[in-house]
């Protein structure tokens, strides 16, 4: 018996595999919004860890729940989600508005106030961590969002003193969390994201900030995206009243495409990430809809006639695709989903194939 005979004798017939399978094993890929797919190379594929980090309010948990509610559909699998409620700060206009998001189907795992004992039950680092993993453990495909990793507080920070310090043990609990979790989500094709905060480094050397959470997650991750830059986002001339914000993410690590591309992502209040105004700027930067100051048209729909309903391109067909600002060429589109899907397809054709 030759040493692979008795490594599958052993361990099972897929314990030893050709390098060629690793190839060929076609993992789904989850999309997440037009602008984050475009710099991933498509979206986010099952079995990966992802990190977020960026300063504070930049759109995190946002995002993350977006890239939730995709992961919720039927098409992607109609995968359960938990989030590890470890800051206790999520709320309802976290969730309200993010269009297809199940909120019956995400699982909030947290601290709560126990009536019976008439206080709060606090959950410890350990705790999260070990629902964590039993999640990750038993329910393969699902997607655990961590927000946030910078917040884990141990059994035993919740019960000293205040006045007692210790060194980072919640990252240490992380480190350990890594170390085990780092075969079984790849292979139970679960989805990891963990936010992380970047924090003031006091040390004197190297990055004026430093993300907080230890170093063993760096080794973990699969995609890493930093918001670089954010932005308030209004229309029209009153910059009073913003809509939203544009968050520049960049990318640290990819799974599929080589990293270090930055994009917009436009996050607008009540509503989570815009989708329609990202493929409208997508589509102004690659010709697909042409802008002449103010007016744009959508001179894409020249090659679906089909669903325009004409059989050629002519002056009156360029006037029924043409509106004046953002907005009205976004409503125009909202009210077509033919031509917003159609839109989305010929941009995805040209930018990631």
């Amino acid at each position: 018996m030759n040493t692979v005979s008795e490594i599958i004798k052993q361990f099972g017939d897929k314990a030893v595999l050709p390098a060629s399978a690793v190839v060929e094993d076609k993992k789904q890929i989850i999309p997440w919004a037009p602008s984050l797919d475009i710099i991933l190379g498509g979206g986010v594929p099952e079995g990966s860890w992802v990190t977020l980090t960026g300063e504070p309010k930049c759109g995190k948990t946002t995002t993350c729940l977006h890239f939730a509610a995709k992961a919720q559909k039927e098409s992607n699998g109609s995968r359960n989600v938990y989030y590890l409620n470890i800051e206790g700060r999520l709320k309802p206009r976290d969730l309200n508005g993010i269009d297809g998001l199940d909120l019956d189907n995400i699982h909030v795992i947290g601290s709560y106030f126990d009536e019976n004992d008439g206080k709060g039950r606090i959950l410890s680092a350990e705790e999260y961590l070990q629902a964590g993993e039993h999640v990750i453990k038993n329910d393969p495909g699902c997607i655990v969002i961590i927000d946030s990793v910078s917040q884990l507080i141990t059994e035993k920070e919740i019960n000293s003193d205040v006045k007692e310090l210790h060194r980072a043990p919640g990252a240490k609990l992380l480190s350990n969390f890594c170390k085990r979790m780092a075969n079984v989500i790849p292979v139970n094709r679960n989805i990891v994201l963990a936010i992380t905060h970047q924090i003031a480094n006091v040390s004197g050397y190297g990055k004026s900030k430093v993300e907080s959470g230890g170093r063993k997650i760096a080794y973990a991750v699969d995609i890493k995206l930093e918001a670089k830059r954010v932005e308030k986002w209004t229309t029209g001339k009153d910059d009073d009243y913003p809509v939203g914000q544009i968050v520049t993410w960049e990318t640290h690590s990819t799974a599929i495409i080589a990293p270090g591309r930055k994009i917009a992502s436009y996050i607008r209040y009540g509503n989570g990430i815009d989708e329609t105004t990202e493929i409208i700027g997508l589509a102004i930067d690659t010709g697909f809809i042409t802008k002449k100051g103010s007016w744009m048209t959508c001179s894409f729909m020249e090659n679906h006639l089909d669903i325009l309903g004409v059989e050629e391109w002519t002056e009156e067909s360029e006037r029924t695709c043409k509106a004046q600002g953002q907005e009205k060429i976004r409503n125009m589109l909202l009210e077509n989903p033919l031509w917003l899907e159609a839109l989305n397809n010929d941009i995805k054709e040209m930018l990631v194939g």
